[in-house]
């Protein structure tokens, strides 16, 4: 099966809901991993396939990535003065295992490359705080998914996350979020959903000493058709690259 993701970037993060309940209810419970590397799987009635996984360094930076390859290209730059289409924009289109970088210094990587010239190309990159001084929830990257995944053949251990959809059959999307280990504990013993828009969620963590990440299988209200490809929102204010020294 061939898959391609495109990637957008948004400055935008806060859009977490504090009240309001979720129809449909919530899926797959809760589920706390703490190993430092996991993998995270979807299951649709008997089917489960994996859908990522998620490695966290020492310094505590965390690396997510897809279990298989893939093209990939920047489809859409939101900056500080608007929508940029990937026509406007210099765009190097990669075919090799997708991979998300947070940085612990606060730079979020993709693997794409982007630029406003040739000769300012560079990695996708976004800016945010610091990985330790995030309280949250804070929403790292938004993930659209088609209708079907590939099948690679490997199923969940006890150190990995399941995330069980709904059997409603609406298009699935996954938030993925970080937060602070109080906060999250919090989190986890509240019936109020992580966004405002979800029509049901399913939520998995993984923890680390001082934070968890979060990643939230759900349905939005305003999803009404699926994507075609996977689809990568990564959030956090533009860091474009300069020309090349001469």
């Amino acid at each position: 099966m061939d898959i391609s993701i495109t990637s957008r970037l948004s400055p935008c993060r806060s859009w977490y809901s504090s009240t309001g309940g979720i129809t449909g209810g919530i899926t797959g419970g809760q589920q706390v991993a703490k190993p430092r590397t996991a993998r995270i799987f979807i299951k649709r009635g008997e089917e489960i396939r994996q859908f990522m996984w998620a490695n966290q360094m020492a310094d505590g930076s965390v690396y997510l990535g897809f279990p298989w390859e893939a093209k990939q290209k920047v489809e859409l730059v939101l900056d500080e003065t608007g929508p940029i289409p990937a026509a406007k924009l210099v765009v190097r289109e990669l075919l090799e295992r997708p991979k998300i970088s947070f940085h612990s210094s606060g730079n979020y990587k993709l693997q794409s490359f982007v630029g406003k010239t040739e000769d300012a190309i560079d990695r996708v990159t976004v800016t945010g705080p610091k990985l330790v001084d995030i309280k949250g929830p804070e929403r790292m990257v938004e993930i659209i998914l088609p209708k079907e995944l590939p099948q690679v053949g490997t199923t969940p251990s006890d150190n990995d996350i399941t995330l069980e959809a709904h059997p409603e059959e609406r298009p699935l999307r996954c938030t993925i979020s970080c937060i602070r280990n109080d906060i999250a504990a919090e989190m986890m013993n509240s019936d109020k959903p992580f966004v405002s828009t979800s029509a049901w969620e399913a939520t998995g963590y993984l923890q680390n000493p001082s934070h968890t990440w979060a990643w939230t299988l759900r349905s939005s209200r305003e999803d009404e058709v699926y994507s075609n490809n996977v689809k990568v929102l990564l959030l956090g204010p533009v860091k474009w690259g300069g020309p090349s020294p001469k």
